[in-house]
């Protein structure tokens, strides 16, 4: 991970008493995420409903992929939209214990470029009922994934992940 930092995670930060597994050996990923700012200023969160939470839209990087190839395809898929893409603000690691995968999230500023089109979401996404949301700026973001509760532990993760980002946005 990079100087820009902005935490690691993993099951002990959602379950109390969780015991560290040994972490030697987990598979690499990369993933990108970001915000995205429309020109009234609202930001897109994802609603994952089945789940009862919110996340950032972004998604894994391919093989191939630079980050920022990776991250306007995510953003076409889940948002159904074009960005312009700004800096990269900060990394989230998490310690997906059950997989053995470390994920490093990349966060970005983006901005919104012409409309929202249709979305193309994976089976899982259609399945998890993911639908984007536009909201009044970082500070509803934060309070939204805040009030957020949810039902399985993956998006407990989640939670907390963009909620590091977010808040270093405030």
């Amino acid at each position: 991970m990079s100087a820009n930092n902005l935490g690691i995670i993993g099951y002990e930060d959602i379950i109390q008493g969780y015991l560290i597994s040994d972490r030697t050996g987990y598979i690499p990923r990369t993933a990108v995420r970001a915000l995205i700012v429309d020109g009234k200023g609202r930001v897109a969160l994802m609603h994952v409903k089945k789940y009862g939470y919110h996340k950032l839209p972004g998604g894994g990087v391919e093989e191939g992929e630079d980050l920022i190839e990776a991250l306007r395809r995510e953003l076409r898929e889940e948002v159904g939209c074009e960005v312009e893409v700004g800096e990269e603000v900060g990394e989230v690691g998490v310690y997906w214990d059950s997989s053995r995968e470390f994920q490093v999230s990349h966060y970005y500023l983006t901005k919104l470029v012409g409309g929202i089109r249709e979305q193309h979401l994976t089976d899982r996404e259609r399945e998890e009922e993911h639908a984007p949301v536009w909201l009044r700026g970082v500070d509803e973001a934060v309070r939204t994934l805040e009030a957020d509760a949810p039902t399985e532990r993956g998006g407990k993760i989640i939670r907390l992940r963009d909620l590091m980002f977010l808040r270093t946005m405030k």
